[in-house]
């Protein structure tokens, strides 16, 4: 007979509880396959949307609305928000070049034109400016470093050093 004072053990269903997660991560395995009866989505194109037209233009723009033409799949119209008149002047004569992108990432001829909307986005802030450390700082990394031949392993290693060097500051 088991001993009444032990505890059976627990039983496990196979999920373990990671902790908190990106609620974009689960949102999108909930809705994919509800967009995936109604063929291509935005939410497929924003979160893909940096790996199709590069991480320059994406925070310029951004995916809104993709329409089709009556009954088809193919020859769509992308809309896209920018975050200025300028922006999509630059856009417009790139536009051949990122259907062309967006399609050959989708593997068949999904878009034939991009209609842009300015607003929506907000401009990217300007990258705030590198850390400088002391002088002092400054010249025993010069030392550490003076051994190394010179090339973009000593560049990398100096600008690490100097990000450490003026965080170490604050």
């Amino acid at each position: 007979m088991s001993d009444p004072t032990t505890v059976p053990p627990r039983r496990t269903t196979g999920t373990t509880l990671a902790g908190p997660r990106a609620l974009s991560a689960i949102s999108q395995r909930l809705t994919r396959p509800l967009m995936r009866k109604r063929g291509l989505s935005v939410a497929d194109l924003k979160a893909d949307w940096p790996a199709m037209v590069g991480p320059d233009l994406a925070r310029l723009c951004l995916p809104l609305r993709l329409s089709f033409p009556r009954g088809e799949k193919s020859h769509g119209t992308l809309t896209v928000a920018v975050t200025s008149g300028a922006v999509a002047t630059l856009l417009e004569h790139r536009n051949r070049q990122i259907i062309e992108r967006v399609n050959t990432y989708l593997g068949r001829p999904a878009l034939a034109r991009l209609a842009f909307r300015q607003g929506g986005i907000t401009p990217p802030r300007p990258a705030p400016p590198p850390p400088v450390p002391s002088p002092a700082a400054e010249a025993r990394l010069r030392q550490s470093l003076a051994d190394l031949p010179d090339g973009p392993v000593k560049e990398a290693l100096g600008r690490l050093g100097r990000t450490l060097a003026a965080r170490d500051q604050r």
